[in-house]
Formats: structure tokens, sequence, C-alpha cells
């Protein structure tokens, strides 16, 4: 039985993106730093 099995590991980064529409100036979406450049 592996001990971390039950516990949720998630991401700690501190910088994200916003994704931000221009018309009504609400926030659409967030991306971590590490996966902006992939999405």
């Amino acid at each position: 039985k592996i001990p971390s099995h039950p516990i949720g590991i998630h991401s700690t980064e501190n910088d994200k993106y916003q994704v931000i529409d221009e018309t009504t100036s609400a926030v659409i979406e967030e991306i971590e730093e590490s996966k902006a450049f992939f999405q």
C-alpha cells in the first residue's frame, strides 16, 4: 500500500497568468506559469 495514495498533491506555484476578457474585464481563466506556454 502506498502511504501517499489517499493524499491529493497539487502544485504550489505562486506565479499565474490570467486570461482576461477585454470587453468585460472578467477573468476567464488562471494558468500556472509552468503550463502557460503549453496551452
